[in-house]
């Protein structure tokens, strides 16, 4: 079962979810799943991994920072994983968190998107 972090930004906090152990996997999980249950399903289904699901900013428990546009949304993403100490990982973006995964690399291209 996932457990959940709050992050500081200096516009907010965001929370992120993480379960299992292992390799550091950074996730995205889009606006239809909850980011708990996205971390919870990815653990199993991926052993060997330490997920770490991000509430995205304006949802769930991020609800206090966000961004008016694409880039500075990547930016409070990219933020919260430098506050996190995630080294560069692999980011998995699901449904329309992929237009932030691609921002990612666009911007700052501290992760290797899968």
């Amino acid at each position: 079962m996932s457990t959940p972090h709050y992050v500081t930004l200096a516009d907010g906090q965001m929370r992120v979810w993480r379960s299992g152990s292992g390799p550091d996997l950074l996730v995205l999980p889009g606006l239809i799943e909850a980011a708990s249950v996205c971390a919870d399903r990815l653990a199993i289904a991926l052993p060997g991994w330490t997920i770490t699901a991000l509430d995205l900013p304006g949802t769930g428990g991020s609800v206090t920072c966000w961004a008016e546009d694409i880039a500075g949304l990547a930016r409070l993403i990219a933020e919260a994983a430098g506050r996190l100490g995630l080294p560069t990982c692999p980011l998995l973006a699901f449904d329309l968190a992929a237009a932030l995964a691609r921002a990612q690399q666009e911007d700052k291209p501290i992760f290797l998107s899968i």
